[in-house]
């Protein structure tokens, strides 16, 4: 029988922390929810594995080396064996630094942080006990939209704005809210691992901390199953839906808490119906991989730039003359994950990856139980499909800077790699 545990741990900032992940810098003077790292240890007496989740917008660059060497002075799980995730909240710890913006992260704070998440996993480990695994898929309807639209002029742009002339969206949604649930050996619900496609970016207020809808879903399970339970959220592949309707109408300040609450209303139907996840123990690998960055010659950038003049895209102007000034090589090197626990296997992808990339994956799985998750291990910007890098869209996600700057095909080369590995371990 599988050992499983979990563990949280509260790590909110001390108030004026920087939070990564908007159009300018955002210092936190409020706290509307409470701020985690959670962790899941699983063993099934030759392999443990851990997924360790925290309310960030990314993952920090040399978080994966620190924790995976911290773990392993204290407790025996591997480093392939570690996943690291970000829920993407756009509220989050002040841990990233935006060079661009001639803004960093708070350093004493994230010394702290490295340890804490590390330290979740090794406590996880120390309560390892009998468990059952349960999982499930429900369905979620009318909170999550596709962003990209097609105009009428045959221009591909991002967001809504009050457009008259969108033909439609360039993409669909993915409705599922996976669930993987656990239960101790007196049949009592000790925790799950729940995961949706919508970006973490609801919450009304520039200046808070907040993990977002992923925190109300974790206080509405706490009043269901008690308050020792512990949800861990991990992003599906959203990095081109968000929570905006196509109608144009204005969102509530707080839509995220209603949010929260319908996914966590249909993590409970989705508990109710969940099947055995299967005895066929741990397996997992993981990859450094070179993906190949967007290199151009400074005839490109001037030209790019002057196009952006016209278009006011002041914001863009400067990614790109940041990317060009501070890029020192021509790929990068992210983590690719599966990892396979009975009969369920996770997908971990570096980055804000288009959902077509993790519908495709759902798709072509050799195994029938998935999750596909983004934001794991590495982080990478945006991974849009290939399709969306022509001449002359408009796209937010397909344009240069620090971190979204790879090849076109990264998205394809990311998941064929994924699907290949999860046949190895099948």
């Amino acid at each position: 029988m599988l050992r499983a545990a979990f563990y949280e741990k509260d790590i909110t900032p001390p108030l004026g922390g920087y939070m990564w992940g908007n159009y300018r810098a955002f210092y936190a003077s409020e706290v509307y929810d409470k701020l985690y790292v959670k962790a899941l240890v699983i063993d099934d007496g030759n392999e443990a594995v851990a997924i360790a989740c925290f309310d960030s917008c990314v993952v920090p660059s040399d978080i994966h080396d620190f924790v995976a060497k911290r773990v392993a002075e204290y407790v025996p799980v591997k480093a392939e064996n570690i996943c690291l995730c970000s829920n993407h909240t756009h509220k989050g710890i002040p841990v990233t630094d935006s060079p661009e913006l001639n803004i960093f992260a708070d350093s004493a704070y994230r010394d702290v942080f490295y340890r804490l998440v590390a330290d979740s996993i090794i406590l996880a480990y120390n309560r390892l006990d009998e468990s059952e695994a349960f999982f499930g898929v429900g369905n979620v309807k009318g909170v999550s939209f596709n962003r990209n639209f097609l105009l009428s002029d045959g221009q591909k742009v991002t967001h809504n704005r009050g457009r008259t002339n969108i033909v439609k969206t360039l993409a669909g949604i993915d409705e599922d809210l996976t669930v993987m649930f656990y239960k101790n050996k007196a049949g009592e619900p000790i925790g799950a691992i729940i995961s949706f496609a919508l970006h973490q970016d609801c919450t009304g207020g520039a200046n808070v901390y907040s993990g977002d809808y992923s925190s109300i879903l974790a206080k509405e399970l706490k009043k269901i199953y008690g308050p020792d339970f512990v949800s861990l959220f991990v992003l599906g592949t959203c990095g081109d839906i968000n929570h905006i309707p196509h109608d144009g109408k204005p969102i509530p300040e707080f839509r995220y808490r209603e949010i929260g609450k319908i996914l966590a209303d249909e993590a409970v139907r989705t508990i109710e119906k969940a099947e055995p996840a299967g005895e066929g123990g741990i397996k997992a690998e993981k990859k450094l991989l070179k993906i190949k960055r967007r290199i151009y010659d400074k005839e490109y950038y001037n030209k790019k730039i002057e196009s952006m003049l016209s278009d006011k895209g002041f914001m863009r102007i400067r990614n790109l003359i940041a990317y060009e000034a501070m890029n020192d090589k021509d790929y990068s090197e992210l983590y690719v994950q599966v990892i396979k626990i009975g009969d369920v296997i996770f997908f971990a992808m570096p980055g804000e990856v288009y959902v077509d990339h993790g519908l495709y994956i759902k798709g072509k799985s050799p195994f029938q139980k998935t999750f596909v998750v983004s934001d794991c291990n590495s982080y990478c910007g945006y991974i849009p499909t290939k399709e969306c890098f022509e001449e002359g869209d408009n796209l937010y996600e397909t344009t240069i800077c620090k971190h979204s700057c790879h090849v076109p095909e990264a998205g394809e080369i990311i998941r064929e790699e994924l699907l290949s590995m999860a046949d190895n371990i099948n």
